[in-house]
């Protein structure tokens, strides 16, 4: 097989492997507007010249979807800066790229009708060039002049390579068969030997140039700019005829080999690019997998929700900076990608419904409560609804969160309502100051006359004196702390010594004072708290000389037997004695405190 025969296969399974392109300046599409873009590819569709406008509706296709993915990428910023929820962000139909599409596909019609009719063209284009090699075969027969054969040769090497492109698959039998037949016509017509060199030699220099421009290709550093270029100077070599044989397997080695260093630089760079689609293939199945293993775990808390979001927000981003996959698994990984979000965020959907009920839940609480002190305007007893209050304040946190917005809110008007109820307390007390320094010269006035009080002898009328000088005493009001002790021990110690000056046995004396220190405990603020712990002394008390008699009783079963023990046996009956009636003494004092406690429920 020649050289040129296999150059025209080399050519053939070139162009197979790559497609058309424009070689002519390309505007720069990425700086039009949307609207601009629409108008652009219109023009072109409108034009109706499909080969000439090349890669140009591709190009603007990228930069229309370029420039919508920036303008959707900018409305979900703005709807996530003015509080919207990431779940939330919907994008409405989009007229500009309906009318895009409209334009686009008319392009591809037109396209598609091009592209038939261009094959219906390549095959009378193959039909017109087997008629031409007729002529170039009828030609060699001829018995004309030198110079009228090769007027009609060069007529016919014109009219063959003007005649267009044929099928590919047709294209190296029909030019293998060209070049025997020009080879034979030099043979035929014994063309002058100066002239065939002349011929020759143009083409070999032509040849040349081209391997120096394929040669210029290595150093390109676009490997689709550089493959495609030398399409076009497979394309011219083809076309440029014979050289001389000297020079012909040479010429053609040094040509294939600039070809071979390119193609290989054309392969490692689509090998390499197919390694770096299955690379973010793989990157991409992970993220799927990880969104997928988060989808699995259910939520715990809020801040779990939060944080899971996070990550799914940041694997998001990582999608789209990862980069494309092979077109063959795209649409899978895609689907994959989307269900597995869909799945996500639904599932927090339900989460954030159930936490939204129990921040109502919550706020109804904490309202409640903020109401509550709110309501504590002038309580009766403000120690009492002080000790409330704190307790509502531990219990606070405890009532469980609720959302942040009105977390601040009921927080502020908790806060506001505990801070006015203890200015109403502090204002409440400073108001009692005046009053307590009052009450406290009605006390000391009141102890003052009454030492000049004498009891009467008549034990009646003493008795009820004390008692009304006591009620009177009782009904004047609180004072101030830094004077109450000394107020209350001058009036324990006028009321003792009044009743000790009464003609009564020392038990009555005893009882008649009990009753007036209970009687002073049942007044205090904690007086049931008082009176339960002196009724327990006292039963302590009595169960101790229950058991001390038992015990002293037991022991005089003992002395009985011997005479030597009379005195000590007086001794221990004297003493029992006086225990069975202190036991009285403490049985009455109990029925008095359960008077009291009774009187207070």
């Amino acid at each position: 097989m020649k050289k040129d025969d296999i150059s025209e296969q080399l050519m053939g399974s070139i162009a197979q492997s790559s497609d058309a392109i424009s070689n002519s300046t390309q505007p720069d599409y990425c700086s039009y507007s949307r609207d601009k873009l629409i108008e652009e590819l219109k023009k072109l569709t409108d034009m109706n010249l499909i080969p000439d406008i090349g890669d140009k509706p591709e190009l603007i296709k990228a930069a229309f979807y370029k420039r919508l993915k920036l303008e959707i990428e900018q409305k979900h910023k703005k709807f996530l800066e003015e509080g919207g929820v990431e779940e939330d962000f919907k994008l409405l139909p989009d007229e500009k790229e309906q009318e895009f599409k409209r334009c686009y596909k008319r392009y591809r019609e037109l396209k598609q009708k091009y592209t038939i009719e261009f094959e219906k063209q390549k095959e009378k284009n193959y039909q017109q060039r087997l008629l031409i090699l007729d002529e170039l075969i009828a030609l060699l027969t001829r018995q004309e002049s030198l110079n009228k054969t090769f007027e009609e040769f060069r007529d016919i090497e014109r009219r063959f390579r003007q005649a267009g492109p044929v099928p590919q698959v047709k294209l190296a039998e029909l030019m293998n068969q060209y070049n025997t037949l020009v080879e034979k016509f030099y043979d035929y017509v014994r063309i002058n030997k100066e002239l065939r060199d002349f011929d020759l030699k143009k083409n070999l220099d032509f040849k040349e140039s081209l391997i120096v421009k394929s040669q210029l290709l290595l150093d390109e550093p676009d490997v689709i700019t550089a493959f495609r270029k030398l399409q076009d100077y497979h394309e011219q070599w083809r076309d440029s005829g014979p050289v001389a044989k000297a020079y012909k397997d040479d010429i053609w080695n040094r040509f294939k080999s600039v070809t071979t260093a390119i193609n290989k630089k054309h392969h490692e760079f689509f090998r390499k690019l197919k390694d770096e689609l299955d690379n973010n293939l793989e990157k991409k199945l992970n993220i799927c997998a990880e969104i997928e293993k988060i989808i699995e775990v259910p939520f715990t808390s809020f801040a779990d929700c939060r944080k899971k979001t996070e990550t799914i927000m940041d694997l998001q981003k990582k999608w789209k900076e990862t980069g494309n996959v092979p077109r063959k698994e795209m649409i899978t990984v895609m689907r994959r990608f989307r269900k597995a979000g869909n799945s996500f965020f639904k599932k927090k959907r339900e989460y954030m419904g159930m936490i939204r009920e129990q921040f109502a839940e919550n706020s109804k609480k904490k309202i409640a409560v903020c109401e509550t002190i709110e309501q504590m305007i002038n309580p009766p007893d403000w120690e009492a609804a002080s000790k409330e209050v704190i307790r509502i304040q531990r219990q606070w946190r405890d009532m469980g969160p609720v959302g942040k917005k009105e977390g601040e809110e009921l927080w502020q008007r908790f806060s506001a309502a505990c801070d006015g109820f203890f200015k109403r307390k502090a204002a409440y007390h400073k108001s009692l100051i005046s009053v307590s320094d009052d009450n406290c010269k009605k006390k000391d006035l009141m102890l003052r006359e009454f030492e000049a009080v004498k009891p009467s002898g008549d034990l009646d009328q003493d008795i009820k004196t004390i008692r009304e000088f006591q009620q009177q005493w009782n009904a004047v009001g609180s004072i101030p702390p830094a004077k109450r002790e000394g107020l209350q021990k001058r009036f324990n110690m006028l009321v003792n010594n009044w009743y000790q000056s009464l003609p009564l046995d020392e038990r009555k004396k005893q009882l008649y004072l009990f009753k007036n220190r209970i009687h002073q405990l049942s007044l205090q603020e904690s007086s049931g708290k008082l009176l339960y712990e002196e009724r327990d002394r006292l039963i302590r008390q009595l169960h101790q000389m229950e058991h001390d008699i038992i015990k002293w009783e037991n022991n005089m079963g003992f002395f009985r037997a011997s005479k030597s023990a009379e005195k000590l046996l007086a001794d221990m009956n004297g003493k029992i004695v006086l225990a069975r009636n202190d036991i009285k003494q403490m049985e009455e004092k109990i029925k008095v405190i359960d008077n009291y406690l009774s009187n207070k429920k």
